[in-house]
């Protein structure tokens, strides 16, 4: 069970920062940076372009923070946050199963074969703890979906 655990979080935590790591470096495989910033804007997400980087930068430190097996919980619970809006907006396929690998992870733990178990962190995890990040999660996904047509920086 464990290596299974390693596995899944080292494969879906690296498609995650390395699908950030292109948002940042000029764009993902499917619009490009501008394309992606443009599609943004699209479905009043505003303004596109910062909101590509801070997406990309987001999904780069969840998804590695979850490959290493630290702050497990957190890193599920910002996975769920961005895959929600993802499932509301646009990419529901994908979204869906990256956040029910994410809640999973965070039920069960992240594994013997991780950093938060080297240092006796997952200890800290408590049930009540994991349910209010994941809560917080869903939260704020549904929060930026409410208020996408509102936001406007300059």
């Amino acid at each position: 069970m464990n290596a299974g655990l390693l596995l899944g979080r080292m494969v879906v935590g690296t498609l995650l920062a390395t699908h950030g790591i292109q948002r940042l470096c000029g764009g993902s495989y499917d619009r490009g940076q501008s394309g992606t910033a443009i599609f943004f804007e699209s479905i009043g997400c505003r303004p596109g372009q910062t909101l590509d980087v801070s997406e990309g930068a987001t999904e780069f430190a969840a998804g590695f923070l979850l490959a290493l097996g630290l702050f497990t919980p957190l890193a599920a619970s910002i996975i769920v946050c961005v895959t929600v809006v993802g499932i509301c907006t646009a990419q529901w396929t994908a979204a869906v199963l990256l956040a029910a690998f994410s809640v999973l992870v965070a039920l069960t733990g992240p594994g013997v074969y991780s950093i938060d178990n080297a240092f006796g962190l997952t200890e800290w995890w408590t049930s009540e703890r994991i349910a209010a990040l994941l809560f917080i999660g869903v939260s704020s996904a549904g929060a930026a979906l409410a208020l996408r047509e509102r936001i406007h920086v300059t």
